[in-house]
């Protein structure tokens, strides 16, 4: 059982605690069913901060925008067209997480549409990157 709650939900446990009636069979269990309401609760806000802080840093929306891209091609049965928009952001892009996480996508992307020889060359390209990135 989590620890740590956020300040809606503690004060929210600290309302309920202190108008709660002498425990009985009903009276526990309701306070499990609110327990377990209010660690709903915390799990959300805290689903709800993860999303604000991803979508803060340029680097983690650009990939998360990716990802729903990739995934729209996908269900559409079109997922060599999510090629195009990789190599778009490769051409872009100058952030090494970004053009990493990207090379990498781009790279599946080929691989799964049977393009393998140029994916072995995106992702030796991106090794290259990465190591001269490493070495300065």
């Amino acid at each position: 059982m989590k620890t740590r709650m956020s300040l809606p939900s503690a004060l929210l446990a600290t309302l309920l605690l202190a108008t709660a009636q002498p425990a009985t069979s009903q009276a526990s269990e309701e306070l499990r069913t609110m327990q377990a309401f209010l660690d709903l609760l915390d799990s959300y806000f805290e689903l709800v901060e993860a999303r604000h802080t991803v979508h803060s840093d340029p680097g983690k929306a650009v990939i998360v925008k990716l990802q729903k891209i990739q995934e729209i091609h996908d269900e559409r049965g079109r997922k060599a067209d999510a090629a195009e928009v990789f190599r778009s952001v490769l051409d872009r892009s100058t952030d090494p997480m970004v053009r990493s996480i990207t090379a990498t996508m781009l790279a599946d992307n080929l691989k799964d549409t049977g393009q393998h020889d140029e994916a072995l060359t995106v992702l030796r390209d991106a090794l290259d990157e990465s190591l001269a990135a490493k070495n300065d």
